[in-house]
């Protein structure tokens, strides 16, 4: 808020926290930037984490892997 108005910056984004970057060593995101909010705690991003780390660790997960029947592709944010 600015003078009691929203701010909307010069392209319409003012305030927009998805790309403020909170880990620099962080995975990169869509936009090429590391560790961005949207990176780290958007619900496909998690998802698509999930699906990786099962992927890459088949002896764990049972519970989650139980939920999906098995197919990681049903893991969504």
């Amino acid at each position: 808020m600015l003078n009691g108005q929203p701010w909307r910056g010069a392209d319409g984004m003012a305030g927009k926290i998805g790309h403020t970057v909170v880990d620099p060593t962080g995975p990169v995101c869509l936009y090429g930037k590391r560790g961005c909010v949207e990176r780290l705690a958007s619900g496909p991003y998690m998802a698509q984490q999930a699906r990786e780390r099962l992927q890459a660790r088949p002896e764990q997960g049972s519970r989650l892997r139980h939920l999906v029947k098995g197919n990681l592709n049903k893991i969504t944010g």
